[in-house]
């Protein structure tokens, strides 16, 4: 079996403040990133990721349900009940969006 050799696509270089320390970082083809130290090259820990695809779904049939109540509010006017629905639903993907915001 042969292994493919990883290659570098990106390096940067980093300068303390004072001047006294250089770094080099590579960023490779395979996405991983390594700093160059001491005559070595040490990789960067994996970043975390998230699965979102259940939450988007969610999104788009709570934005699907939305646009129907808006559709009939244009139409035909909304009763007291649809529009507590709305609201809630407006909320629900308020609460939605924020969880699923990256900081």
């Amino acid at each position: 079996m042969e292994t493919r050799k990883r290659k570098i696509v990106q390096i940067a270089e980093y300068v303390s403040s004072d001047s006294q320390s250089r770094k080099v970082i590579a960023l490779c083809d395979d996405g991983t990133l390594w700093l160059f130290k001491e005559q070595e090259w040490i990789k960067f820990p994996e970043i975390p990721q998230q699965d979102f695809s259940d939450k988007e779904i969610e999104l788009d049939n709570i934005e699907a349900e939305i646009k129907k109540y808006m559709a009939i509010e244009r139409t035909e006017g909304l009763t007291t009940e649809g529009r507590s629905t709305l609201a809630e639903l407006i909320q629900h993907k308020i609460n939605l969006l924020n969880s699923l915001r990256i900081i």
